[in-house]
């Protein structure tokens, strides 16, 4: 939870529109970017919200604390949210 916590951080705080102010317009720079950054991202990111569900399903039936249950539900519905609002700065 750890590594998708601090990725969605970064995520959240460099995005498209973030990065059009850095380089003052220059789009060509952006443009060869988000091609190799974003599908790379994003395959990183499947994989470390799925191992994040699952490790806290296992936490909850180990222990039986629901508080496992929300977090990982949590992480679960970062999904959608990767492809709907995410989705929409790289586009």
């Amino acid at each position: 939870a750890g590594v998708a916590a601090g990725a969605l951080a970064f995520v959240s705080f460099v995005d498209t529109r973030t990065y059009l102010q850095l380089v003052d317009g220059k789009e060509a720079i952006i443009k060869s970017l988000f091609p190799r950054w974003w599908p790379n991202g994003r395959d990183m990111m499947v994989s470390v919200i799925g191992l994040s569900v699952l490790t806290h399903g296992t936490a909850f039936y180990l222990s039986r604390h629901t508080s496992w249950l929300w977090s990982g539900g949590l992480l679960f519905c970062l999904g959608p949210y990767t492809k709907f609002i995410l989705g929409e700065d790289i586009e």
